[in-house]
């Protein structure tokens, strides 16, 4: 809020001689007032507006309605390998876009006599850094003191830009994403003006279902996963970028959504805009213990780049190359975003590492939800659960696995004479196991079934859980069939993992594991009791309420290593203005 001390200025001005007529009287005209104004994106329209009045309002104390922000500037605009967030310089016309523009407006009358000064408050600097543009180009200013502004500075006006360097990573560390820039003026008779704007970070956001993308990531480990994978992807409209299944020309761990997780960042750009970047963050260990192998050091050397950024959400120094399953990234899922949750929510899973639960805590725009997963021997969230898109109110709904559905419809092939129907057919694993056996055979199996009872009690209690939290009632979950069955005392999917899916199109479509029967008269009756159910009008789901469309990718050389679908393959999005904007979520 600027504070401009016009009597005490006018009455210093009128002091000197000439000023005024020889009575002291007032010659009728007052000279202009002082021009005292600091300048930044308050009003979150991209541009700033100098004469707008909703560009001052709150500008001070940044709230959910009012206040700049600025980026975490960790992308490699010049492609030279290092982050920004590394250097003091601007690297190019890309580099300038990621800065957040702050403005001293010109004041062209300003007395001879008059100067001031910029200060940053005393939490940020280490965490900011400010860049003030010259006719050379944009030169690093010390935040760590105040800024020294001359009358040719305060006649000519001054543009800086603002980046951050890291994320906020705990609620506890002294500073919070927030930097207060504060201009005064005076002159040689005292106090002429002053103004501040308060900015904040932009958080580490988690994608989630709904969210558009263009690029879908797997490995070439299974021919016909990448064969199938790829139909599906390239049928959405979107790119399939295979990796190579080594660690000297790709990467040699299979599991992509386990491996590294993405997520993205953004601030307000003109026209109602964003602009921002891709955010990949590694899990801590690898499966591979070589240094070069860690999943940060594959994204730091081939996914960094323009707009690409690698944020490290556990403790780098202190945690690298530790942990275990419950940090793979299947254990971290988001809600899409919904009324009561602007920006959505993240779905976690049992054991995540503290640091890294700290850190999405400090966030502040996707408040975390906690789910027991200490029942699966993977111990991941997407064993279970995957967000669809919904013709609802909410906009989305919660495929859930649940094996009593799945009983249910084996009594019936059963009970209608199909108790010899062939599952696995043909399906073997790696140690040329056969798995071939019948819908009979799986339900005369009395320890399956008491792993499957066992199974849907730690599933009961999931959705219970989950819908007090988010306030999902049961019209919110689509129930899909599926068994599983115990290995050293976890649970793990027996049929390809219903949940297991990757979601496209903005939600819209879906992949699914190719599920391998029973087999009734030719027809795979699982995929086609899955089918119905997705495509069912009644239960509103997809854009227009008429059903999803579903596609099925084999992942059968996946699934014998306990995984499907969603474990073998990634995504990534820019940000875009259609989106929700996290700011109107944020504490």
């Amino acid at each position: 809020m600027k504070r401009v001390f016009v009597a005490a200025w006018l009455a210093a001005l009128l002091a000197f001689p000439g000023c005024g007529s020889s009575d002291g009287s007032s010659p009728g005209k007052q000279p202009p007032a002082p021009i005292v104004n600091l300048v930044a994106d308050s009003n979150r329209n991209g541009t700033l507006d100098f004469d707008e009045p909703s560009e001052d309002a709150g500008e001070d104390a940044w709230s959910r309605n009012a206040g700049a922000v600025f980026l975490v500037n960790l992308d490699d605009d010049d492609s030279d390998g290092v982050a920004d967030n590394q250097d003091e310089l601007v690297n190019g016309g890309a580099d300038e876009l990621d800065l957040a523009r702050v403005a001293i407006q010109a004041w062209p009358a300003a007395p001879d006599k008059a100067f001031g000064k910029l200060e940053i408050d005393v939490a940020a600097p280490g965490f900011v850094r400010l860049f003030r543009r010259t006719a050379a180009g944009w030169a690093l200013v010390d935040v760590a003191q105040a800024l020294p502004l001359s009358v040719e500075d305060l006649r000519a006006g001054v543009e800086l830009g603002l980046e951050a360097t890291d994320f906020v990573r705990s609620a506890t560390q002294p500073w919070q994403g927030l930097a207060t820039l504060r201009l005064s003026v005076s002159d040689d008779a005292g106090p002429i003006g002053d103004d501040a704007v308060q900015l904040r970070a932009a958080p580490w956001l988690m994608n989630h279902n709904l969210r558009p993308f263009d690029t879908v990531y797997f490995s070439e480990f299974s021919p016909t996963f990448v064969e199938t994978m790829t139909s599906a992807v390239e049928g959405a409209g979107l790119g399939a970028q295979v990796i190579a299944g080594n660690y000297t020309d790709g990467w040699g761990d299979i599991w992509f959504e386990d491996w590294f997780q993405t997520g993205w960042t953004a601030m307000p750009a003109a026209n109602g805009g964003v602009h921002g970047m891709i955010v990949f963050n590694p899990r801590p260990w690898g499966r591979d213990p070589n240094p070069d192998h860690l999943p940060l050091s594959f994204l730091r050397n081939r996914m960094l780049g323009p707009d690409r950024a690698v944020a490290v959400l556990f403790n780098e120094a202190k945690e690298l190359g530790t942990g275990n399953t419950y940090d793979s990234h299947g254990n971290h899922e988001a809600l899409p975003p919904y009324a009561n949750a602007p920006a959505g929510r993240l779905l976690l899973g049992s054991g995540i590492k503290q640091s890294t639960r700290d850190f999405y805590a400090a966030q502040q725009v996707q408040p975390p939800i906690y789910l027991d997963t200490s029942w699966l021997i993977v111990g991941h969230m997407d064993e279970v659960y995957a967000a669809v898109r919904a013709a609802t109110p909410r906009g989305f709904k919660m495929i859930q696995n649940t094996p009593s559905l799945c009983k249910s419809l084996f009594e019936k092939w059963q009970a209608d004479g199909h108790g010899d129907a062939p599952i696995f057919e043909g399906k073997v694993d790696f140690d040329s196991k056969q798995w071939k056996t019948t819908v009979g055979e799986v339900l005369g199996d009395a320890t399956m079934m008491a792993w499957n009872q066992e199974a849907q009690a730690a599933i009961d209690q999931m959705h219970d859980a989950l819908s007090a939290e988010a306030g999902l009632t049961d019209e919110d979950f689509v129930e899909v069939p599926v068994f599983y069955e115990e290995i050293d005392g976890g649970k793990i999917a027996y049929l390809p993992d219903t949940a297991n899916i990757r979601v496209l199109g903005a939600g819209q479509t879906t992949v699914f594991a190719q599920t391998f029967g029973p087999m009734i008269a030719g027809e795979d009756v699982f995929s086609k009791d899955l089918l119905a159910r997705l495509t069912d009008p009644a239960r509103s789901l997809g854009t227009d309420g008429k059903g999803l469309s579903v596609q099925f990718a084999d992942s059968w050389e996946y699934h014998v290593l306990l995984g499907d679908v969603h474990c073998a393959s990634n995504w990534t999005a820019l940000p875009t203005g259609a989106e929700p904007k996290w700011w109107d979520a944020a504490n």
